[in-house]
């Protein structure tokens, strides 16, 4: 029989040094393997400049959707695995799914470590108790390290966002020639607030339109352009830069 122990605050077992600064963690602490009990693989990201894996279709969503948060500098799958003691004093392990940083040039949020749960996982008691005090640890974990913790679900994803994003993943071959950036990012920032077809038009004389047309998507799905989608593709779409914020209706 284990002997009990006092209860010690939650720390980082590996992957995260305490006290440093907050360093970002740039690989995963664990590697994720294929299971019959759900989707796993992995995915390309140009946030981190590597394959990221994920260990359902709902992380999967969730990944997509940092991808395309022009906010979002990069994220961790992965990131840290937290040591804790549960209520019976034994001493267990709890990896969170992902850290997100932000840029700070645009905002100031802290960075962000969040764990991603279908919402019948939490209606199921069995499952939900076993969660709690892996939340707890997460939790506790974050106040200590200067970072915002939280739990997501499918609820909090939006489904036709995710088509949209999929459908730019796909619109998306290879990063975009570094000269027809800058010449489409320098009009855009002229015009402020168009439509992708419009934009294409304004730059007729300089490039070809299809060449400024695939380049224009290719920098909406990397999150370089704001886009209030029709459908991905669509040459009605309204753009605008990233330093106008939202919109306007």
């Amino acid at each position: 029989m284990r002997r009990k122990k006092n209860k010690p605050r939650p720390r980082a077992k590996q992957g995260f040094p305490e006290n440093s600064g907050n360093p970002v963690p740039r690989r995963p602490v664990r590697k994720i393997r294929p299971t019959y009990r759900s989707v796993t693989g992995q995915m390309w990201s140009a946030k981190n400049q590597r394959h990221v894996g994920f260990e359902s279709f709902g992380e999967k969503r969730v990944f997509l959707a940092l991808e395309m948060d022009p906010l979002v500098l990069n994220y961790c799958e992965q990131p840290v695995s937290i040591s804790y003691t549960d209520a019976e004093g034994i001493e267990r392990s709890y990896t969170p799914d992902v850290l997100v940083t932000y840029d700070q040039e645009l905002c100031s949020l802290p960075p962000l470590l969040a764990e991603f749960k279908y919402s019948r996982e939490l209606m199921d008691e069995r499952k939900w108790r076993r969660l709690q005090p892996k939340l707890q640890a997460g939790l506790e974990f974050a106040k200590a390290n200067d970072l915002y913790f939280t739990l997501w679900t499918e609820q909090n994803l939006d489904p036709d966002h995710h088509h949209h994003v999929n459908a730019l993943r796909a619109l998306l071959r290879g990063p975009v020639d570094p000269a027809m950036e800058t010449l489409i990012l320098s009009r855009l920032q002229s015009m402020g607030q168009t439509t992708v077809e419009a934009l294409v038009t304004a730059l007729q004389e300089e490039a070809a339109p299809e060449s400024v047309r695939r380049a224009t998507w290719g920098l909406i799905a990397s999150a370089k352009i704001h886009a209030d989608f029709i459908a991905a593709g669509h040459p009605s779409t309204r753009i605008w830069p990233l330093n106008e914020g939202a919109a306007h209706v």
